[in-house]
Parts: C-alpha cells; sequence; structure tokens
C-alpha cells in the first residue's frame, strides 16, 4: 500500500511539473536528435504564430527558419549544444507568416542513464522588443554624439570670432 501511495505521489508530482512546462512563459520545444519536434508549449507555438502545439509536432525545426538560417546559425547552435551538453545565445526565428523575430535560446541535451545523448530540449524568449530598444540607444547614442560634435565646433567657432573681434578694436 505505502509503494502504492509513493508511486501516486511521484505520478502527481511529474504530472504538475509538465503542467507548470505547457503553461510556462518561456518558448519551449523538446526535439529528437534529427531534430523532428516531438512537444512544444503552448508559448512556442503562439510566439511562432501557430494556432495549436499540434500544428507543430512531426515537423522539423527548420520551419523556424530559413535555410541560410539553418546553415549560418542553427545547425551549428545545436552541434556546439551537443558538444557541451548546453548552450544559450541569440537565434533568430522565423514565424509561420514569414516575419523575423530575435529569441534567446537555451539549449539542453537530453540524456538517457547510460548518458547516450536521446534528444534537445530548447528554451526561447522573444527578445525582439529588447533589439528594439538597443537599436533606438545605438541610433540616439550616434545623433547625440553627432550632436555634441556639432556643439564643440560652434564652440571653437565663437572662441575664434571672439577673438578675431577682439584683436579688430582700436585700442
Amino acid at each position: 500500500m505505502n509503494n502504492i501511495i509513493a508511486t501516486h505521489k511521484r505520478v502527481v508530482r511529474a504530472l504538475w511539473c509538465l503542467a507548470k512546462i505547457v503553461e510556462a512563459g518561456e518558448g519551449i520545444v523538446v526535439l529528437d536528435l534529427k531534430g523532428t519536434i516531438q512537444f512544444v508549449n503552448a508559448t512556442w507555438t503562439t510566439m511562432h504564430g501557430y494556432n495549436t502545439r499540434h500544428d507543430l509536432v512531426g515537423k522539423q525545426i527548420s520551419v523556424f527558419h530559413t535555410k541560410e538560417q539553418m546553415k549560418s546559425d542553427v545547425i551549428p547552435f545545436i552541434e556546439e549544444a551537443k558538444r557541451r551538453g548546453q548552450l544559450v545565445g541569440p537565434v533568430e526565428h522565423i514565424r509561420k507568416d514569414g516575419t523575423p523575430f530575435h529569441t534567446e535560446m537555451k539549449m539542453i541535451v537530453v540524456r538517457d542513464k547510460r548518458n547516450k545523448s536521446i534528444g534537445l530540449i530548447a528554451f526561447a524568449t522573444d527578445i525582439t522588443e529588447r533589439k528594439r530598444d538597443e537599436e533606438r540607444f545605438r541610433q540616439q547614442t550616434t545623433e547625440l554624439t553627432a550632436a555634441n560634435e556639432k556643439l564643440h565646433q560652434q564652440v571653437s567657432e565663437h572662441g575664434r570670432t571672439k577673438t578675431n573681434l577682439k584683436s579688430k578694436r582700436p585700442k
């Protein structure tokens, strides 16, 4: 009887954890080693412009990236994550409608009891707004630097003009 109760508690705990994964604010995708989607949570689904998780299960991770992104960014990111066991970094994604967006990705290798890699779990946070803010900040910094340089030039010109006027005054 105690064994049944202990097993029941473990199952309830596991189900509670799975429910939290499904509800997480981060996008979560589980992949096999070939890049086939085994699971996505609602946040990942919405983030990428899909209606239901069922639209994505069984598809390749490449559905979220251009061919160029796969070649230059995604495949190297996955390979490095496999090599290290996990990896964090920026990865651009494509929504269902084709619009790109920026994410901060964390990818973790899933291993079996014999430490053999059996899959990958990726967590994505949409950082598009942060990227826009960074770009606005860079642009404003450039504009302020140019305005500051112009002001320095005007002050220098004013100083030269003042000196010239003083030297031309009759004594």
